[in-house]
C-alpha cells in the first residue's frame, strides 16, 4: 500500500512538473512574432503621417507641415499605442524637446551612426522597466528631399518655415541635415507578458 501511494505521488509530482514546463513555455515570446507587430506599427505611422504632411504642404507649403508635425505626429503615435504597446520618434537632436533620446537609446542611436560598416537594419533588445520586461525594437529615420524642407541647412528652408519653426519649436535642435542622413529612430515597446493578448489581436488584423 505504501509503494503504491510513493508511486502514485511521483506520478502526480511529473505531471504537474510537466504542466508547468508546458504552461512557461506557451509564455515565452515569439520575438519574430514581436518584431512583425514592430514593423507593421511603424509602417502605419510612416504612412498616416507622410500622407497628411503630403497633404498639408500641397495646401499651404512646408511651413504648413509644421502644424502636422507639431499636433497630428503625436495624436497618431497615440492612436497606435494601446494595450501595453507604445511607439514614438526620438533623436539626438530633438525639434519637439518630448522627443529627446534617454542614455539608452543614444546608445543604440550610435549603432545606428557607426560608419565603419553597413548600417543594421534595426535593433531590438529586453530590458526591465519598473519590475516589468519589456521588448524594444528600434528603427533608424533618414532624411531624404522632402525632410529638408523643414530640417535641412538655411539654404533649403524657407523664410515662412523658419518662422512656423521659431514659433512652434523655440528649443529646435533638428536642422542642419542633408539628404540620407540619420535623423533619429522609431521605437516600439512591447510590456511582457502584458501585450501577448494584445500582439495576437494585432496579428489577425
Amino acid at each position: 500500500m505504501k509503494r503504491f501511494a510513493l508511486i502514485l505521488s511521483l506520478g502526480l509530482l511529473c505531471l504537474s512538473c510537466s504542466s508547468e514546463t508546458k504552461e512557461t513555455a506557451a509564455d515565452q515570446p515569439d520575438e519574430q512574432q514581436l518584431q512583425a507587430a514592430a514593423q507593421a506599427i511603424i509602417g502605419q505611422y510612416s504612412r498616416d503621417l507622410k500622407s497628411e504632411l503630403m497633404a498639408a504642404i500641397a495646401d499651404g507649403g512646408p511651413a504648413n507641415a509644421i502644424n502636422v508635425c507639431n499636433t497630428r505626429a503625436p495624436e497618431i503615435a497615440a492612436k497606435l499605442s494601446h494595450d501595453y504597446i507604445k511607439i514614438c520618434r526620438v533623436s539626438d537632436r530633438a525639434r519637439n524637446q518630448q522627443n529627446r533620446a534617454t542614455q539608452d537609446e543614444l546608445a543604440v542611436l550610435k549603432l545606428f551612426a557607426d560608419t565603419t560598416g553597413a548600417m543594421p537594419a534595426d535593433h531590438s533588445a529586453w530590458y526591465d522597466h519598473e519590475g516589468k520586461k519589456v521588448y524594444a525594437y528600434y528603427k533608424p529615420i533618414m532624411t531624404n528631399k522632402l525632410c529638408l524642407n523643414c530640417h535641412g541647412g538655411p539654404d533649403d528652408i524657407d523664410e515662412a518655415t523658419k518662422t512656423a519653426l521659431a514659433e512652434k519649436y523655440p528649443d529646435d535642435q533638428a536642422t542642419g541635415y542633408g539628404d540620407n542622413q540619420l535623423r533619429g529612430m522609431f521605437v516600439v515597446e512591447f510590456d511582457w507578458p502584458e501585450a501577448k493578448e494584445a500582439l495576437a489581436k494585432f496579428a489577425k488584423e
